[in-house]
C-alpha cells in the first residue's frame, strides 16, 4: 500500500465492548487505518497502546484478526488457483475439506455442535477450493475467529454475498457481539444502516478521521442513498446506437463470426457427483445484454469459466462460441480474443509490482502473470481516463488501495473494445461514487449495437440500465 498520511495525528480509543463501522470513499485510508491498529508500521510518532488482558498471547498483534477480500483464498492466492480452480475435478478426496481446515487451525477439535462454527455447518465436508466465493466468505469468518481473538477487522465482509449469505453472516455478528466473544470492526466503503449491536461510526473523509456514536451519527448525519430500479424489466428493446463510443482507434465493424456469440445445448458440468450445471441450453446474441443471477454457488463463475475457455469440461459439452463449436479446432486465444473480462478470481490473481496502466495494457493480450508492453498506450491512457484513473497510469498497482486496484482491472477488460464484455461482480468494494460512474460507462459503451454484455451481480441496483434480458441460475443439491 502507498505510503499514507492523515491530515491530523490520529487519536482514536476503542473501549471495551465497543464495535465500529468505519467507511469512507475508495483510496480514503481505511485498510491502512486497519494495519495501523494491527500495528503493522513502524510509527514516526506517537504511540498505540492494547489492554486485550489475554493470557495466551505473548504480543497484542496476536490478539488482532484482520481479514481482507485478498486474502479470500490465502496462500492459494500464489498459487495458479485461477486456472485450478476449474481443473482440479479428478482428485477432491485428496483435497482438504473446510473441517479439516477448521481442525488444523483451532486449538481444540471442532465439533457438529461448536457454536463458532454454526456459521459453516453446511459446509463442513466440501473440500475448501470448490467453496463459491460467497461460501468461502463465511468460512474465512468462522477460521479468523475459531480461537477467539480479542479484536477482528473485516475489510468489506459482505463482498461476494447473495442475500441469504449476506444475512447469515450479519446473523453471526449479531451473535458475536450478543456473547461478548470479540470486540469488531467493519470496513465498508459507503454507508449502510448498521447491523444491531454496532456502537461507533468512524468516517474517513479527505484525511479527516471522526468517531461518532451511531445513534448520534444516524440523527445528525444526512445519508442520501439511492437505489436504481433499472433491472426491474428486462425485456425492454435495446439501443441501435453504431457510434463509437470511445475515441481508442477502433472502428464499428460487424463482427466475422455472425451475430450469434454463445449457444449452450443441454450443457452439464459435474464434480466428483455433485451437478453444478444441469442440462443447460442458452443462447446469447449479438447486441443483447445479459444479467446473469443466481444464489452463491448456483454455477454463476462456472458459466463464465466455459465462455472463457478456462473450464476443460467446456470440450465435452455442446458449446459455440463466436460461430466456432468447442473442440474444433479453435485455440483459447481465440475466444479470448473477442472477450473483456473481470472477475474477483482474477483480481486476486493480478498483484504484480507493475506501473498501473501495465496492467490496464495485458487486458490487450488476454494475459495473467505475463505482461507485454504495447507499441502504443493510447487507448489504454482514454480508458483510464474515462474511468478516471489516468493520474494512476505509472504507479506500482501494489500500491494502490484495493478500490483503485479494482477499478484498474475493470478498465482492463475494456481496453481492447472487445465484441462480448463480461463483467463478474465488478462493483467488489467500490463506493457509490465509483459504482455509479462504472455503469454509466456500461450504458455508454452498450449503446453500441454490435457490443453485448454479460454481466453478474447480487443485487438488481448494480445492472446498468441497458439489461435487457436476465438469466437466474438455479442451485443443485
Amino acid at each position: 500500500m502507498t505510503p499514507f498520511q492523515f491530515r491530523h495525528p490520529v487519536n482514536l480509543t476503542m473501549g471495551k465492548g465497543e464495535h465500529w463501522l468505519v467507511f469512507g470513499p475508495n483510496a480514503s485510508g481505511k485498510s491502512f487505518l486497519s494495519k495501523l491498529i494491527c500495528g503493522s508500521f513502524l510509527l514516526r510518532d506517537g504511540h498505540i497502546s492494547y489492554n486485550f488482558d489475554d493470557k495466551k498471547a505473548s504480543k497484542p498483534s496476536e490478539s488482532i484478526v484482520l481479514i481482507s477480500f485478498r486474502d479470500q483464498y490465502g496462500d492459494m492466492s500464489q498459487s495458479p488457483f485461477y486456472q485450478f480452480r476449474w481443473n482440479h475435478g479428478l482428485h477432491d478426496d485428496a483435497l482438504p475439506t473446510v473441517a479439516d481446515i477448521l481442525n488444523q487451525t483451532a486449538q481444540t477439535a471442532i465439533h457438529e455442535e461448536d457454536k463458532i462454527a454454526e456459521g459453516v455447518h453446511d459446509l463442513l465436508n466440501k473440500p475448501v477450493i470448490v467453496l463459491s466465493s460467497g461460501e468461502f466468505r463465511r468460512f474465512q469468518i468462522v477460521k479468523a475467529i475459531i480461537n477467539r481473538p480479542a479484536l477482528l477487522i473485516l475489510d468489506n465482509p459482505f463482498i461476494g454475498l447473495d442475500s441469504k449469505n449476506r444475512q447469515n453472516v450479519v446473523d453471526f455478528l449479531k451473535l458475536l457481539i450478543a456473547r461478548h466473544e470479540v470486540n469488531l470492526i467493519l470496513n465498508i466503503p459507503s454507508w449502510s444502516a448498521p447491523i444491531d449491536g454496532f456502537t461507533h461510526v468512524v468516517e474517513i473523509v479527505n484525511g479527516e478521521i471522526s468517531k461518532t456514536p451511531v445513534a448520534e451519527y444516524r440523527t445528525h448525519e444526512k445519508v442520501s442513498r439511492t437505489s436504481s430500479d433499472a433491472c426491474q424489466t428486462y425485456n425492454h428493446a435495446s439501443t441501435t446506437s453504431s457510434t463509437p463510443l470511445c475515441s481508442c482507434g477502433f472502428q464499428n465493424m460487424a463482427p466475422a463470426f455472425g451475430d450469434e456469440i454463445v449457444n449452450f445445448k443441454n450443457v452439464t458440468i459435474r464434480y466428483e457427483g455433485r451437478t453444478i450445471i444441469d442440462k443447460l441450453s442458452w443462447s446469447v446474441r449479438q447486441g443483447e445484454r445479459w444479467a446473469l443471477t443466481g444464489a452463491n454457488g448456483s454455477g454463476k463463475s462456472t458459466l463464465l469459466s466455459l465462455i472463457c475457455a478456462d473450464n476443460p469440461q467446456a470440450y465435452a459439452c455442446d458449446i459455440t462460441l463466436f460461430g466456432s463449436r468447442r473442440g474444433t479446432g479453435e485455440s483459447i486465444w481465440d475466444i479470448k480474443s473477442h472477450i473483456g473480462y473481470v472477475s474477483p478470481e482474477m483480481y486476486r490473481s493480478y498483484y504484480k509490482p507493475l506501473p498501473a496502466k501495465q496492467i490496464v495494457a495485458s487486458g490487450m493480450f488476454d494475459t495473467i502473470g505475463f505482461y507485454q508492453v504495447p507499441k502504443d498506450y493510447s487507448s489504454v491512457y482514454d480508458w483510464m481516463e474515462r474511468f478516471e484513473i489516468a493520474r494512476l497510469a505509472d504507479t506500482d498497482y501494489t500500491k494502490l488501495s484495493d478500490g483503485e486496484q479494482r477499478l484498474v482491472l475493470l478498465t482492463r477488460a475494456f481496453v481492447k473494445n472487445p465484441d462480448l464484455l463480461i463483467l463478474d461482480e465488478p462493483f467488489h468494494g467500490l463506493d457509490d461514487y465509483n459504482r455509479d460512474m462504472a455503469k454509466r460507462i456500461i450504458d455508454d459503451y452498450c449503446r453500441n449495437s454490435s457490443k453485448t454484455l454479460i454481466m453478474v451481480s447480487h443485487y438488481d441496483e448494480d445492472f446498468p440500465s441497458s439489461i435487457t434480458h436476465k438469466l437466474t441460475m438455479q442451485k443443485n443439491n
